[in-house]
């Protein structure tokens, strides 16, 4: 399965002119921004040339030529070094690259200017991937590189996958697959500039052509897909196994005599002795599983996709994500508590195309938990979708209250004989919450001090768990700090801290300090008003101006109270409430005073909240988007105006 990395995914595909690579692991760190390729560039592609051949052992002839046009200096450093990625299901056939000089030179590029390096992913041990490395040598502006290779895929599910796409202009494209009549095609994703006038798709009985003529470089917008910039992708499969269902028994194959051992039994019933309930059980083996065993990857070959045996992976401690996945399975088995693993793409801006299936898509391994006919207690809010409770071992500080972002709202594959079936994750915004609160002391004099505090849940509760946790002390204050700053404008801090909150499901790290800020109000002779900062959760409106491709949001709410005790004889001048509220999601801002009768120091308290309940906005939906941005920005641009107390008699 293809890893979750990969730097520049058009680069590696104008490259590799596959997506079939094999493992999964959520960990795994990119090959080619590793090695510092994959970057943006302006070079020109006369001629993509990429031809796929089934042959008749299964096995995939993949050719590709190309003949990039050097336009400037830049494009001399981005192209000095080519690579082809290779495995041990991957061989190369035959290679040949030279450049032609502007003075017509043909300049060949030695053997010695040949290499091939290893490419192991963060968090892997070991692994077959490696990339066949062409150096050329320092070339003027204006040349053309000739780059032609034939690689033989011998994949270990009959499906792949070419991106037409380049970060170049590309001249002349022509994309072939042929050579089963089988064949199934699927053309999945968009690029603007790519219209019917010049680019079109051929597709008879057994083969598919797509030509083109002056495509533009693919440059996806913000808050795009995250695989936008391969442009179109053409899927296929053959030998009639692209079915969800054919994936679930080819991979069901695999698991095929990983056993449960009485040495796994004997641990999963040490592990929940004393646990009254089933859920509690399953509490129990998750930590284990997700804390005690680490994460470490061993992808060789059929090992991408193939975990290994339980009794394995608990006696040396530690495995990949679908290791420590299957682990957890057999753990939960040997209680009497059904599970089965879960395949599915751990991306949070990226979905699997349901209309061509393949195990390709996937790049992670979760646990499924049915609830039917199972004592197994669930509450509103728990990562439940589909019939299943849905658990995350890999996540080593994970819980079954929740599931990191990257696995929400996801296609997942659940490997269950007959009763395999592709089902979509829950979406747990309510758990991914930014909450800012805010208690001042107004002074005449303009300044406000007191006491602020920021809280991270769920996804952005990892991330800031995680980083500070990774860093010493006094640099860990330095980044609160400058985290609270950013939300606070002119700030003062004093008294920072910060703290990991446990036991509520989701990560929680808090963020707080004595705050002291200058000049809040603004203004004299009846006319003061003030600007209260805050966070900004919607996305920018340029972000969504003649939009094309989908937007890929981060669900979830940010919540803001300030409360700010007023001088005396000082009050709100100007109540009001922004609301806006649909299918998305809903934002509201209300400012409110009290202390008009005297009984209490007069006060302000604005509260701000905005909730995303979507993390695919398509480009039809973007006006109700639309609309959440503008509440926001309006409610947080608007000055509020204070002036004297007209007092209510008591």
């Amino acid at each position: 399965m293809p890893k979750a990395c990969c730097g520049s995914p058009s680069r590696r595909l104008l490259f590799v002119a596959s997506l079939g690579l094999a493992s999964i692991g959520l960990a795994s760190a990119g090959l080619m921004g590793a090695w510092g390729l994959g970057s943006a560039q302006a070079a020109t592609l006369l001629q993509k040339r990429i031809t796929h051949r089934v042959q008749p052992d299964g096995s995939v002839l993949e050719s590709t030529a190309l003949q990039v046009h050097l336009d400037n200096s830049a494009d001399v450093d981005e192209w000095s070094a080519y690579s082809i990625y290779l495995d041990d299901h991957r061989s190369l056939v035959d290679i040949e690259t030279y450049a032609v000089t502007p003075d017509g030179e043909r300049v060949v590029v030695k053997k010695k200017m040949h290499d091939t390096i290893e490419s192991p992913g963060r968090g892997t041990l070991a692994d077959s991937s490696s990339f066949r490395l062409v150096e050329f040598p320092n070339l003027p502006t204006g040349s053309v590189l000739h780059i032609s290779h034939t690689v033989r895929d011998e994949p270990y599910f009959p499906a792949g996958s070419i991106a037409l796409g380049s970060d170049d202009d590309i001249a002349s494209l022509e994309v072939e697959i042929s050579g089963s009549p089988n064949l199934r095609f699927h053309l999945d994703g968009q690029a603007e500039g790519w219209g019917p006038e010049s680019f079109r798709v051929e597709e008879r009985p057994g083969s598919l052509r797509v030509v083109g003529e002056g495509l533009p470089a693919v440059d996806p917008p913000s808050l795009a897909p995250g695989d936008a910039d391969l442009g179109p992708v053409v899927r296929y499969t053959w030998d009639g196994q692209g079915t969800w269902d054919g994936v679930a028994s080819w991979y069901q194959g695999l698991l095929s005599g990983l056993a449960t051992t009485p040495e796994v039994m004997a641990q999963a019933r040490r592990l929940t002795e004393g646990r009254a309930t089933t859920r509690a059980k399953v509490d129990a083996l998750l930590s284990y599983a997700s804390e005690t065993v680490r994460y470490v990857a061993v992808e060789m070959g059929i090992g991408g996709f193939q975990p290994s045996p339980p009794s394995e992976t608990l006696s040396r401690g530690w495995g990949d994500c679908k290791d420590k996945a299957f682990l957890l399975v057999s753990m939960l088995d040997a209680v009497g508590i059904e599970a089965h693993p879960a395949l599915i793409l751990a991306a949070r801006d990226r979905k699997i195309d349901r209309d061509l299936p393949s195990p390709g898509q996937f790049n992670h391994a979760i646990v499924a938990v049915p609830l039917d006919g199972q004592d197994l207690e669930v509450e509103e809010g728990d990562p439940v979708a589909g019939g299943y409770l849905f658990l995350d071992p890999t996540d080593d500080e994970g819980s079954s209250r929740w599931l990191h972002a990257s696995v929400q709202d996801q296609d997942t594959l659940v490997v269950a004989g007959q009763r395999s079936a592709l089902v979509r994750t829950p979406l747990l915004s309510h758990l991914d919450v930014r909450e800012l609160t805010v208690d001042l002391t107004l002074e005449p004099t303009g300044e406000a001090h007191g006491y602020a505090t920021l809280a991270f849940r769920g996804r952005h509760g990892d991330f800031f768990r995680r980083g500070l946790a990774a860093l010493p002390s006094e640099q860990a204050e330095a980044r609160v700090r400058s985290v609270l700053g950013r939300v606070l404008p002119g700030v003062e801090l004093s008294g920072v801290t910060w703290e990991e909150e446990t036991g509520k499901g989701a990560p929680e790290m808090t963020l707080a300090a004595q705050v002291q800020l200058l000049g809040l109000v603004q203004g004299s002779r009846g006319r003061v008003s003030l600007w209260v900062p805050g966070l900004s959760g919607a996305p920018d409106l340029d972000d969504l101006d003649d939009r094309k491709l989908p937007v890929v949001l981060t669900p979830g709410g940010v919540h803001e109270t300030w409360s700010l005790r007023l001088p005396e004889g000082v009050c709100l001048d100007d109540p009001r409430t922004w609301e806006a509220d649909n299918e998305l999601g809903s934002f509201a801002q209300t400012v409110t005073g009290g202390g008009l009768d005297g009984s209490e120091p007069p006060r302000l308290t604005v509260s701000r909240r905005l909730d995303l309940h979507r993390r695919w906005v398509e480009p039809g939906e973007v006006p109700q988007l639309r609309e959440l941005a503008l509440a926001e920005i309006r409610a947080l641009k608007r000055r509020i105006r204070l002036g004297a107390c007209q007092r209510s008699a008591r």
